[in-house]
C-alpha cells in the first residue's frame, strides 16, 4: 500500500507541474484518507521526506549561430524519486506561455532531443533557427518546484544590398552618394565602407559628395558585421567619374645627343577610355619608322627614340581624347644643354664687384657662356663671354666670373646661357644677387645639402656684419 502511495503520489506531482492543477501534499494525502482507516496509528510506519535536489548546472545566456546546433544542461546532484521537465517560451509561444518540450526521457516536440547522463540531460536543438530564440526552463518535479532557465539568443549572418547594386557614373563637378542597407542580421550589424586598396574607414551607411572629382572614382566596399563569422558581409559599389583626359609628362626639357636613346613618358588618366596619340612638332608621330617605338603600361605611354639624331630634336606632345574633351602635355628633346644652376651666394663682400659661379649639365662639349646682368629696375642688359672649364663627372661642366664696376648697395639680377655644338641654350632664370650694403632680395636658386645651406647663412650674417663696420676699420 506505501508503495502505491508513493507512486501515485509522484504522478500527481508530475500532473501538477505539467497541468498547473493545484495539488499539494496535503491533497494526496487526503486522496488516500480512506484507504488508511482500518490501519491503527501504531501500525503505520513514518514515510521517510525526500529532499529536493539541488541544481549542478547554472542558468546561462547563449548567443548562437543560426544553423548551429546547441546543447542546454540541467544536472542535478540527485534525481532518484524525481524527473525533470524541459518547457520553452519563445518567439512561437510568446512569453505568457510555456510549452512543454519534455518529461523525463519523453519528448512532447519532436523538433528537439534530449542525451541522457546519470543525474541529469541535454536538451539538443539542432539547425537554430530565430524561432528558437527565447528562454528555457529545466524544472524538478518537486511539491515547491525548482528550476533555472537558459536564454537563448539566434544571431543572424548580415544580408545587405546597396544602392546603386554595382556601378555609378557620374561626371565630375557633379553631387553623388552610395548608401548600403541591411536586408536581414541580428543583432543589427554595424556598416563601415571602405576604398579598395586604401586604409580609411568611413562609418554610415551612405557616402555623399557635393562635388565628385576624378580622384573619387574607384572601387567602394560596404561591410556588414554583427559578428557571425570571422569575415564580414561585403558588397562593392564601383563609383566611375567621367571627366576630361587627364595629362603629365615627366619633365618639360628632355638633354641628349646624337646616338643615344631617349624615352619620353606620358602619364595619362580618362574616364571613359580615350584615343592616345604622338606628335612632333605639331605633326602626328610616324609610327612606321623604325626609330620609333611606342609601349603604355596601364596609364604610363611611352616613346622611345632607338637612335637619336639631329632630325628627332623637337617638341613631342601626347595628346588624349575622349567624349569629354581633349588634352595634352609636351616636352622638348634636345642636344642643347641643361639651365644653369648657380652656386649659393648672393651677397658680395666687395662694394663693387661680386663672384657669380654656376655648373651645368651637357652632354656635348660645352664651348662657352654667355652671361648677362643688371641692376633691378634697369632695362638694359650687359652682356660677358665666358669659356667653359673641363668638364667633370656625369657631363657637368663649371663657369665662373667677376662682375666689376657694379654700384654698391645694389641689388642685381644675371642670367646665363649655355653654347654646345647644338646651340645656345635659354637663358637659366635670373638669379638676383647684391653688392656690399644691400641686402639679397631672395634665397639661392637652388638649395644645397643641410651643411651648405648652414654655411651660406653663416657667411651671409658674416657680411651683413662687415657691411655695418666702417670700411677703414679693416
Amino acid at each position: 500500500m506505501k508503495f502505491k502511495m508513493k507512486v501515485f503520489t509522484l504522478i500527481a506531482l508530475l500532473c501538477s507541474t505539467v497541468t498547473g492543477s493545484p495539488y499539494t501534499e496535503g491533497a494526496v494525502q487526503d486522496m488516500y484518507n480512506g484507504d488508511y482507516d482500518g490501519v491503527s496509528s501504531e501500525s503505520e510506519e513514518e514515510i521517510p521526506v525526500v529532499r529536493t535536489p539541488k541544481f549542478l548546472s547554472e542558468a546561462m545566456s547563449l548567443l548562437i549561430n543560426e544553423g548551429e546546433t546547441v546543447r542546454l544542461p540541467c544536472q542535478v546532484d540527485r534525481l532518484q524519486g524525481f524527473v525533470l521537465i524541459w518547457k520553452a517560451s519563445n518567439a512561437t509561444s510568446g512569453p505568457a506561455d510555456e510549452n512543454v518540450l519534455a518529461v523525463s526521457s519523453t519528448i512532447a516536440n519532436k523538433r528537439f532531443k534530449l542525451e541522457h547522463n546519470r543525474n541529469g540531460n541535454k536538451l539538443v536543438i539542432s539547425q537554430v533557427s530565430p524561432a528558437d530564440e527565447g528562454e528555457y526552463t529545466c524544472q524538478i518535479s518537486a511539491y515547491d518546484p525548482k528550476f533555472i532557465k537558459h536564454k537563448l539568443t539566434v544571431r543572424v549572418a548580415p544580408v545587405i544590398e546597396t544602392v546603386p547594386s554595382e556601378v555609378l557614373v557620374v561626371r565630375e563637378g557633379e553631387p553623388a552618394s552610395i548608401s548600403c542597407q541591411i536586408v536581414k542580421g541580428s543583432p543589427t550589424p554595424s556598416i563601415t565602407w571602405t576604398r579598395k586598396h586604401k586604409s580609411e574607414v568611413i562609418k554610415g551607411e551612405q557616402i555623399k559628395w557635393n562635388k565628385v572629382n576624378r580622384h573619387d572614382g574607384g572601387h567602394y566596399i560596404c561591410a556588414a558585421d554583427n559578428g557571425f563569422s570571422p569575415n564580414p558581409t561585403t558588397r562593392e559599389v564601383k563609383l566611375e567619374v567621367h571627366h576630361v583626359p587627364h595629362v603629365e609628362i615627366g619633365e618639360e626639357f628632355v638633354h641628349t645627343a646624337e646616338g643615344e636613346e631617349v624615352r619620353v613618358e606620358c602619364s595619362i588618366h580618362c574616364s571613359p577610355r580615350c584615343d592616345v596619340s604622338w606628335h612632333k612638332d605639331g605633326s602626328v608621330v610616324d609610327q612606321t619608322n623604325p626609330n620609333y617605338y611606342i609601349t603604355n603600361l596601364a596609364a604610363v605611354h611611352t616613346l622611345t627614340i632607338l637612335k637619336v639624331s639631329r632630325e628627332f630634336f623637337g617638341s613631342y606632345s601626347c595628346s588624349a581624347e575622349n567624349q569629354m574633351g581633349t588634352n595634352s602635355a609636351s616636352v622638348a628633346v634636345s642636344g642643347l644643354a641643361h639651365p644653369v644652376v648657380f652656386k649659393d651666394n648672393s651677397l658680395s663682400p666687395w662694394l663693387n664687384k661680386f663672384f657669380l659661379e654656376w655648373t651645368v649639365v651637357s652632354r656635348a662639349k660645352v664651348e662657352s657662356f654667355t652671361v648677362e646682368f643688371r641692376a633691378e629696375r634697369e632695362f638694359k642688359w650687359l652682356r660677358r663671354e665666358v669659356k667653359a672649364s673641363v668638364p667633370k663627372p656625369n657631363h657637368e661642366w663649371e663657369g665662373s666670373i667677376t662682375l666689376s664696376d657694379l654700384a654698391a648697395a645694389t641689388r642685381y639680377e644675371a642670367r646665363v646661357g649655355t653654347r654646345n655644338p647644338y646651340g645656345y641654350s635659354n637663358y637659366s632664370k635670373p638669379f638676383h644677387f647684391a653688392t656690399k650694403g644691400a641686402d639679397p632680395i631672395q634665397q639661392p636658386s637652388v638649395s644645397g645639402a643641410m651643411e651648405a645651406a648652414f654655411a651660406s647663412k653663416l657667411l651671409t650674417a658674416l657680411f651683413i656684419l662687415m657691411a655695418v663696420i666702417p670700411f677703414n676699420s679693416y
